[in-house]
């Protein structure tokens, strides 16, 4: 190449290896002539609700040797507004796509306007942009303790489209009350896992034992709503324990005896003691009654400090969801360990 000349605004400046206006580059700009149209090469994410909110980052070349060279960022009928902290000239836009009143699922392609010193030019993504609706197909449980930390699982469709990283999952009083209760506020069912079929979440803690909630996944701060609602009941009670007493090699039932078990998903009992290695095992609903909980006694290991174990109370806790179970360093529930029977 050769220097520019007179006539020329723009050219490659080897500063930054990019077509530059020469008032631009402190260094020699070579290639005579106009910058090269600017030109889409990709972009992230490729799909989001259609009332907007989502981020986008699109990369290429020649997208503007300045942030103010940016005319225009569109996608169809919407527009994505340019975020100026995160430009990288000529090479990266970072836009918002505008909040819109609408429902209507589309795919457009991406169309960036930039300033030249021959006029505006227009780039278009090959591929396009999908505007989807999330939805809610069903949810399990449908109710859980009002202490929360029940494992929800969400199935749907399009429940991983936008900035996933804003997902949240919100559960707020039904609407079909008579009248909003001031005791059952919003809560938020912390996201462990997504795609686009389903969401595994942990409740939120309610304000009442008898909030009526419907489940909302909002992408990108746009809600959309489950057809049916989550309940939250009143937190197990635990009365009563038989036999009080375990053994080294476990497997030995434990009856609890309170109320309301059945509103737990996955209840356990876990050997907390420091003698021991901890140990979990599982506790079912007896015969479907409530006010029965059957835990499995965990294997106590390792076998070195068993000996001097035997005859004293070792420390357990019952797992309820996010409810207060069993808890042998505050509760009157001892758990004796005892000899393998020979």
């Amino acid at each position: 190449g050769q220097n520019i000349g007179t006539g020329f605004k723009c050219g490659w400046c080897s500063l930054n290896n990019q077509c530059t206006e020469r008032t631009e580059c402190n260094l020699p700009v070579t290639m005579t002539g106009d910058c090269d149209d600017p030109v889409i090469t990709s972009f992230d994410l490729v799909n989001g609700p259609p009332q907007g909110g989502t981020t986008i980052t699109i990369t290429g070349t020649n997208l503007g040797s300045q942030f103010s060279d940016i005319v225009s960022v569109t996608i169809g009928s919407h527009v994505c507004t340019p975020i100026e902290e995160e430009y990288r000239t000529g090479e990266r836009i970072v836009c918002n796509i505008d909040t819109i009143n609408s429902n209507t699922e589309d795919s457009n392609s991406i169309s960036i306007t930039v300033s030249t010193s021959s006029g505006d030019k227009t780039a278009t993504s090959n591929e396009q942009f999908m505007f989807l609706l999330p939805s809610i197909d069903s949810f399990f449980p449908t109710f859980g303790p009002r202490s929360g930390s029940t494992q929800v699982m969400i199935t749907g469709n399009n429940l991983d489209i936008g900035n996933t990283e804003q997902t949240r999952v919100i559960m707020r009083e039904s609407i079909n009350r008579r009248k909003k209760r001031q005791n059952c506020p919003d809560t938020e069912c912390n996201i462990m896992s997504i795609n686009t079929t389903y969401i595994t979440c942990y409740s939120g803690s309610a304000g009442s034992d008898d909030c009526l909630m419907i489940v909302a996944v909002e992408v990108n701060n746009n809600a959309f709503n489950s057809s049916s609602i989550f309940t939250y009941k009143p937190d197990p009670t635990f009365t009563d324990l038989d036999p009080e007493i375990t053994i080294p090699a476990g497997g030995i039932k434990l009856t609890f005896t309170g109320s309301n078990f059945d509103v737990v998903q996955s209840p356990m009992i876990t050997i907390n003691d420091s003698r021991f290695n901890i140990a979990t095992e599982s506790c079912l609903v007896e015969n479907n009654d409530s006010n029965l909980l059957v835990c499995t006694a965990p294997l106590i290991t390792p076998l070195s400090a068993i000996n001097d174990a035997i005859d004293t109370a070792i420390q357990y806790k019952v797992v309820v969801d996010g409810a207060t179970g069993p808890d042998s360093s505050i509760d009157t529930f001892e758990l004796v360990l005892q000899r393998d029977p020979t």
